[in-house]
């Protein structure tokens, strides 16, 4: 079951395709926007692993997607809800005053708020595939068109996908003034990538 239907296209996005035609473009920019940020919509279990570096015990947790509510374990026990807190910015989740530091693994259970924005950029994914030119470059009329070249930059399909796709990853923005350490700004990549797995 898909989380953008051809008839959510249809209204946005002329093409001459049919319907069961359009029905699979769509099922597969929602395969491959999953690999990116996980299952696109319904509840999750996100894993945490704190790693023996001690000031990865007491960073904040960072959620791949933002939500409205989630529960928290740490070590396969549940957290009472005074025990931590979910930032108003739906993404980090803090320990509370009296905690000294989180054990692990830490698992955040939780369903993403950002269904309307994930189907927002489904419909412009499949309006670029719909209407992308097979050719390297073309002219009609004034207008003239010319591919970027493969191996250097992106293309200009290619780099609107990325940023559609990018928009979708939430930018980790000092939110609050716990958060100290510059280096836990990089998402999935360096440091906060050795203790904090989105798809685990």
């Amino acid at each position: 079951m898909t989380v953008v239907s051809v008839a959510d296209v249809r209204a946005l996005v002329d093409t001459d395709l049919s319907d069961a035609d359009l029905e699979t473009v769509i099922a597969r920019e929602e395969a491959a926007l999953a690999r990116v940020i996980g299952p696109l919509d319904g509840p999750r279990t996100q894993t945490f692993y704190p790693d023996a570096h001690p000031e990865t015990f007491s960073l904040p947790l960072i959620l791949a997607r933002p939500t409205d509510a989630v529960t928290l374990s740490d070590n396969g026990q549940a957290l009472a809800s005074g025990d931590y807190r979910l930032h108003p910015n739906g993404l980090v989740i803090e320990r509370m005053p009296g905690w000294t530091y989180w054990h692990g693994p830490m698992a955040a259970t939780y369903t993403p708020n950002d269904l309307l924005e994930v189907q927002r950029v489904l419909i412009e994914l499949t309006r670029l595939t719909v209407t992308e030119t097979g050719y390297l470059s073309e002219t009609i009329g004034d207008y003239s068109y010319s591919r970027g070249a493969r191996g250097g930059s992106l293309n200009p399909t290619e780099a609107a996908r990325s940023r559609l796709i990018q928009g979708l990853i939430p930018p980790l923005v000092a939110s609050t003034s716990r958060l100290t350490s510059s280096r836990a700004w990089t998402y999935g990549r360096g440091w906060i990538a050795n203790w904090n797995d989105p798809y685990a």
